[in-house]
């Protein structure tokens, strides 16, 4: 058994003696005394063997002995190319090497399962009072049959636990923080973000462990009214470490601790990914004590030694024999060569020497099932050529070297370089898990799925790109059904020149505005509100936009003259002041035209009849005021059928009524998502380019989340618009591409050659994700007979399908079934 302190929180400040403080403090005295009763037994608790856990995450494992813990952010190692594993193997060594023999490291690795109605309640689509519910069963449906198949149901999470010597609280803790900031410099370093853990999280994950499927409801305030220790919230009911000889139980859990008993000199550091790819709830703790380097020194030399005597000792027997001296056994010559060499690393190649310990714990709920676990672990192990082997006897001893206090308490150990040491690095591949993202599909490597929240990036622009049929107005439209079916506030405007999204529009109730020279819709460019500013006057900058559009139609080669720039600009003040005066209706570009014709100056009247064919002629389309559910939570403008007269100004004016959307939602604490398909187009006119590059810039202070799509991505990079805002995205699905776009890509984005193989030659919907620092393979294989994929599908034949019957449906006829 185990011995341990008893904690104490901090008295708390009296706050008087009110009565309503008097029955609170008896109701948490009562609480107290039934959190005694209802306690495991003490000899359950003292077979922790910590000794204190205290609140800011230190933890006092043994008297003098004191531990922390991070948690750490998984990288791509396995698909990294060879240089880049190299230098993350370097520096994960170099991260050992900075351990002294004072210290101790634990690395853990975890394996859960999900709960799947717990990963449903906080990702699936609630039901709203709307029309929608149909689909967000549709959604909820996919999403658990997807998380319910495959390794989808697994979480991978990985800490490091390190300890030191001291001689009070203190003194560890400060030794300890500046550990802390080695280690999370160290980590970060190799691609990795640590976050330490405070004592609350510590405990969670000791008792998930020991209570799988329990959560862990506990104030450290309780703990002054129970009288009890931190031990008595994460004990199980009862430990039975008699159970066999080789496994225990803990509750209703039976649990058993493997040790890596042998494996060859030459041992893949694939390993650990092989371990974590098995279905089951598995814990993988690696005990790493460095030897301090003289005593190593000094050990090696010495068994050097005896090997060099016991050479001595064949070659006499040889020779008194009459054999040739020469011929050693084969074992003693290479333990000798391997001495030479480790002393040889030793003094050149900064190696230190490590005593190891690689431990498996599995649980299950009956042996027979531990039984099938342990087996597969045994299996993974002999693919490289591994042994794992049974702790008999030894059981306690190992939980508790599992469990995160920072202790080995198992009596074995194997003596490694840095560099082997090292091969147990524990990254695999990255995930991506936002509990309140959207599904994107499917991690390729890990197959767990892939939830990802653009809200919570600092920059959340995206981009979609990918050549013809790779599947990138698909994942357009997933996402943007997924965002309303989600959340009701906010609002998705898209940008269509290809008439690709108005089955999207129809499925969620939107408006699809359709612009082009004879259409009966109208945009009014000169629309504007209060907020249109930003924080400032909003007639300032309607009227910088009014300059630009005048600038393209009127403009020319070298632009507007200064004195055509002044009368616009005065035009403008004095059409908003009337407007904003004397409350007339809103202003629109005949009333601009009006007032320029007012203005004494000749050049007034110049400009008016130039502007005539806007206005009043056969592109006067624009001239009007606006007459289209401009307000609708979704709105698709239409601009396929835009001339190629009225192409350029009819995208500044619709990115116009998108900015004044941008500004009014923010004010109502809406969300706007934008999307621009093929947004080369917009790039390809001087003024509509500098003026989507500002909205871009300022999107995210405004709450706005703007996505470029485009197939044609070498004409998109030749803008020097275009690559300052995907250096600035955070948010980039590449799919399959051109081999020239591809080159483009990878050189601009930093891909790997194999990160590079996930965007070419890709299946349709499968590709890379990039979101914040994470590079995530994807695949994307929506299920077809589906609603929701009739939607989303850029099949003409689906299409119109979609649309023709639920035509049919609100006409009253009756549509057959999927």
């Amino acid at each position: 058994m185990f011995t341990r302190t008893e904690e104490r929180s901090k008295n708390t400040k009296k706050t008087g003696h009110s009565k309503a403080l008097k029955l609170l403090q008896r109701h948490k005295k009562e609480r107290g005394k039934q959190e005694r009763k209802n306690a495991p037994s003490r000899a359950t608790q003292d077979s922790l063997a910590y000794r204190a856990m205290y609140e800011d995450g230190l933890c006092e494992v043994a008297p003098g002995v004191f531990s922390k813990s991070v948690a750490i952010s998984d990288i791509n190692y396995q698909i990294s190319d060879r240089d880049h594993q190299s230098d993350i193997f370097s520096k994960y060594a170099e991260f050992l090497n900075g351990f002294d023999s004072e210290s101790t490291v634990q690395i853990n690795i975890i394996n859960r399962r999900k709960d799947i109605r717990q990963f449903m309640q906080e990702t699936s689509f609630k039901h709203r009072p709307d029309d929608l519910n149909a689909l967000r069963d549709e959604m909820n449906h996919i999403m658990r049959e997807r998380v319910e198949s495959g390794n989808t149901s697994l979480l991978k999470e990985k800490y490091v636990t390190f300890t030191q010597h001291a001689d009070d609280r203190q003194r560890a803790k400060t030794s300890l923080n500046q550990l802390q900031a080695n280690v999370v410099t160290s980590f970060h370093q190799m691609g990795s973000t640590a976050r330490p853990l405070n004592g609350l999280r510590r405990l969670q994950l000791a008792n998930a462990t020991l209570r799988p499927g329990s959560v862990l409801h506990f104030d450290y305030d309780d703990l002054k009214y129970s009288g009890l220790t931190t031990h008595s919230v994460i004990a199980p009911t009862s430990f039975n470490f008699k159970h066999a000889k080789n496994r225990f139980t803990m509750g209703d859990q039976v649990a058993q601790v493997l040790y890596l008993r042998d494996y060859p000199p030459e041992i893949s550091d694939r390993l650990i990914t092989d371990l974590t790819d098995i279905m089951a709830d598995l814990e993988i703790a690696i005990q790493i004590h460095p030897i301090d380097p003289v005593k190593g020194m000094k050990m090696v030399q010495t068994k050097k030694g005896f090997m060099q005597k016991q050479k001595a000792d064949e070659q006499q027997k040889a020779m008194k024999a009459g054999y040739d001296p020469d011929i050693l056994p084969e074992n003693l010559t290479h333990s000798l060569d391997e001495a030479e060499d480790l002393l040889q690393q030793m003094q050149d190649d900064n190696q230190q020497l490590f005593d190891v310990t690689f431990l498996v714990m599995a649980q299950g709920k009956t042996d027979q099932q531990l039984d099938e676990i342990i087996e597969q672990v045994k299996a993974a192990g002999r693919r490289h050529s591994c042994e794992f082997a049974n702790l008999d006897y030894l059981q306690e001893q190992a939980l508790n070297s599992v469990l995160m206090w920072g202790q080995n308490y198992v009596p074995v150990s194997r003596t490694l370089t840095t560099s082997a040491a090292a091969i147990f690095i524990p990254f695999t591949a990255q995930e991506l898990s936002d509990s309140s993202g959207l599904v994107y599909g499917v991690n390729q490597v890990t197959q767990n799925l892939v939830t990802a929240d653009r809200r919570n990036l600092k920059a959340g622009n995206g981009m979609i790109l990918g050549r013809p049929g790779a599947g990138k107005s698909f994942a357009s439209k997933q996402e943007m059904l997924s965002v309303r079916l989600r959340d009701a506030d906010s609002e998705v405007l898209i940008i269509d020149p290809e008439r690709e999204y108005s089955a999207v529009a129809q499925a969620l109730g939107g408006e699809v505005i359709p612009i082009s020279q004879g259409a009966a819709a109208h945009i009014n460019p000169m629309e504007i509100n209060e907020d249109y500013g930003d924080d400032e006057d909003p007639v300032i900058f309607k009227t910088d936009f009014i300059l630009s559009m005048c600038d393209m139609l009127l403009g020319g080669k070298n632009g507007l003259s200064a004195e055509r720039r002044t009368l616009i600009d005065r035009a403008c003040r004095l059409t908003y002041q009337r407007y904003f005066e004397q409350h007339t209706a809103m202003p629109t570009m005949v009333d601009l035209s009006n007032t320029l014709k007012q203005q004494p100056e000749e050049e007034g009247k110049q400009i008016a009849l130039e502007l005539e064919p806007y206005i009043e002629g056969s592109l006067s389309v624009f001239a009007h005021q606006t007459n289209v559910d401009n307000d609708n939570s979704v709105v698709v403008y239409d601009v396929k059928d835009l001339g190629k007269n009225l192409r350029s100004m009819g995208m500044l004016i619709v990115l116009d009524q998108i900015w004044n959307r941008i500004t009014k939602n923010r004010n109502s604490g809406k969300r706007t998502w934008i999307y621009v398909d093929e947004m080369q187009l917009l790039l390809s006119n001087e003024f509509a380019s500098n003026y989507f590059f500002e909205l871009w810039s300022r999107a995210r202070k405004w709450g706005a989340l703007p996505t470029g799509i485009t197939q044609n991505v070498e004409t998109l990079l030749l803008s020097d618009n275009a690559r300052r805002m995907l250096s600035n995205s955070e948010f980039v699905l590449l799919l399959d591409q051109a081999a020239n776009d591809r080159d483009q890509l990878t050189e601009m984005l930093h891909l790997s050659e194999q990160e590079e193989g996930y965007i070419t030659n890709a299946d349709s919907g499968h590709g890379l994700m990039i979101a914040g620092d994470a590079v995530i393979p994807f695949e994307n294989d929506f299920p077809k007979k589906t609603k929701l994929y009739k939607i989303m599908s850029t099949k003409p034949e689906d299409m119109e399908q979609y649309i023709s019957r639920k035509k049919l449906h609100e006409d009253g006829g009756e549509v057959s079934g999927e």
